[in-house]
């Protein structure tokens, strides 16, 4: 069977909203089977520095001293995210709601801001 009959059959199993693709980096059986072993050797050197790094934090966890800046640390990161995201938020926003994300297509500090951003981008 050839690719045309292929999708032809397949049209009148999905419908008419079917879709397919053809990535042109993937591999034949034989490059699957020879990377699927090189990952299993790769996946037993992850395994060893995974089981070191895991004996390394749990000294460092033990240590007071990178408890309390790790600790600092975090709230700080924690606070600076705040801080950045409301420095992006704007207090008026239009978009369309979809059937699960409000999906914005403007926003502003005022109304007339935004209804002139909506003019140049319905603009060709």
């Amino acid at each position: 069977m050839n690719r045309k009959q292929a999708i032809a059959k397949l049209k009148t199993i999905v419908g008419p909203k079917l879709g397919y693709h053809e990535p042109r980096n993937a591999l034949d059986a034989e490059g699957r089977a020879e990377q699927r072993e090189i990952a299993r050797s790769l996946r037993v050197e992850e395994c060893a520095l995974r089981t070191a790094l895991d004996e390394r934090r749990a000294e460092l966890l033990s240590d007071p001293v990178y408890v309390d800046l790790r600790t600092r640390l975090n709230a700080k990161k924690a606070e600076a995210d705040k801080a950045q995201a409301r420095s992006h938020r704007k207090p008026i926003q239009v978009g369309k709601q979809g059937e699960v994300f409000f999906h914005i297509l403007a926003d502003g500090d005022t109304w007339a801001e935004i209804v002139e951003k909506m003019t140049k981008e319905a603009k060709p």
